[in-house]
């Protein structure tokens, strides 16, 4: 499928949040440590991993619906880069693991925030209120045309050419075409019973920040910009979602409710920090709580502006080196 880095300005924002020695530049030894990009060309050993365990590339043959759909890109002024990674500047416990189970078992175990474990009959043992909070996730949208022509089936997979875009000049974090890579918007994880075993509540409370509609509302834009551009002319009919109709803010914010999609990149329900909401602490041990650290995509203190699979490889990796025995 995907295997992308986030811009380096999503991971230098959880050093400033608290998260000491998780930065950029402090994961780069980590995301080059599982991958192997030995002989694909334009691969720059200083950033990529050339002797990793995990196999991973560009397209070999790139649909040529993808190829059409770079060149519009380009031609708007929005530069063009091999690779986007590269282009960047009583209590003791054993282990738990996810996004969504990693703060449900902690809350399930007791430890969590006090007021919603009594709420669900758990008794407390270590009161941390962040747990279950901060959940982010990448929210999708997009503008959908009808095939003007048949269109081949893909030999690779369904996201060949991506690219990170700023919804408006002055925003600092990138945005990725139409779907939402730095989200302001936070939901939770909670119990919907003690019972182990049962499914938990999710309510992830997308939009609930108007500046996420805003800059869904300008990926929008742009995509429609892309799509209707003459490269694009021999592939394209008439637009069917949101239709031509829709131009104004209004317009775009009611299609942007009605066509909700979702990477299903959940992540941060149990960050890392040093304040009081944070659940690990730099070294990803759980605070109160001795023996238990927690390694996985609910430790990411903000959002990250790619596929989180790639973020949870380095955070194993790093974690690896803070558990591994010193000499």
């Amino acid at each position: 499928m995907n295997f992308l880095r986030g811009h380096r300005s999503g991971y230098d924002a959880w050093t400033e949040a608290g998260a000491e020695g998780w930065g950029y530049d402090d994961l780069l030894p980590y995301f080059k440590r599982s991958e192997n990009l030995t002989g694909i060309a334009g691969r720059d050993p200083a950033v990529r991993g050339m002797d990793g365990p995990l196999r991973v590339g560009p397209a070999v043959e790139r649909h040529p619906l993808a190829e059409a759909g770079l060149t519009p890109a380009v031609q708007a002024g929005h530069t063009e880069v091999r690779d986007l990674a590269g282009g960047l500047d009583g209590d003791h416990c054993t282990g738990v693991a996810g996004a969504v189970g990693t703060p449900q078992v902690l809350m399930l175990s007791g430890i969590g925030p006090r007021d919603h474990l009594g709420q669900v009959g758990i008794d407390t043992a270590v009161d941390l209120p962040g747990v279950g909070a901060n959940l982010w996730d990448h929210p999708m949208s997009g503008i959908v045309y009808r095939a003007a022509r048949p269109v081949p089936p893909g030999a690779n997979n369904h996201g060949e050419v991506q690219g990170l875009i700023r919804s408006e000049p002055q925003v600092a974090d990138p945005v990725i075409m139409v779907a939402l890579m730095m989200p302001f918007s936070r939901g939770t994880v909670r119990l919907a019973t003690s019972t182990p075993g049962g499914a938990p509540l999710l309510d992830p409370r997308y939009y609930t920040d108007r500046r996420d509609v805003a800059a869904m509302a300008g990926g929008l834009r742009t995509a429609r910009e892309i799509g209707n551009a003459p490269a694009l002319t021999n592939w394209r009919g008439e637009e069917a979602l949101p239709g031509p109709a829709v131009h104004d803010d209004e317009q775009w914010t009611a299609y942007l409710h009605k066509n909700l999609r979702t990477y299903s990149h959940h992540a941060g329900t149990c960050r890392i920090g040093t304040d009081e909401t944070a659940v690990v602490d730099p070294k990803l041990r759980v605070r109160g709580v001795s023996g238990l650290r927690v390694a996985d995509a609910s430790v990411m203190p903000s959002s990250v502006s790619a596929n989180t699979n790639a973020t949870v490889y380095a955070i194993a990796e790093r974690a690896a080196d803070l558990v591994r025995p010193r000499s």
